[in-house]
């Protein structure tokens, strides 16, 4: 199975530059333990914000083992609502700065 992807429409609230934010959910792994955060693009640093695009245009598929974390990126921007989900095993190499510092900022959470 390949990575998920949504699109959906954006509401007012979300439109515009200031509000472009992905969302990141870090989910199970041997420990299981889920981990979130959320980040204005803007606030990204360069190679991270690169990994962006990758991270969404990937067509690669997941990996097969079981005890891969997997990672969904939800990116809000004026043009609309984006998901992906991705596992250890297929995030492209152009996104895993993107990846790894997303892991780096989440915590154990529920949002």
């Amino acid at each position: 199975m390949g990575p998920s992807k949504r699109v959906r429409p954006s509401d007012s609230k979300a439109a515009g530059p200031a509000a472009d934010r992905i969302h990141f959910v870090e989910a199970g792994g041997v420990a299981g333990v889920r981990k979130t955060c959320e980040v204005r693009l803007d606030d990204l640093p360069p190679a991270a914000r690169r990994g962006v695009r990758h991270a969404f245009a990937s067509s690669r598929g997941r990996g097969l083992g079981r005890d891969l974390k997997t990672y969904r990126l939800t990116l809000a921007e004026a043009r609309g609502i984006r998901d992906v989900l991705l596992d250890e095993a297929s995030v492209p190499l152009a996104a895993r700065p993107l990846v790894r510092y997303l892991s780096q900022r989440a915590s154990p959470g529920s949002a």
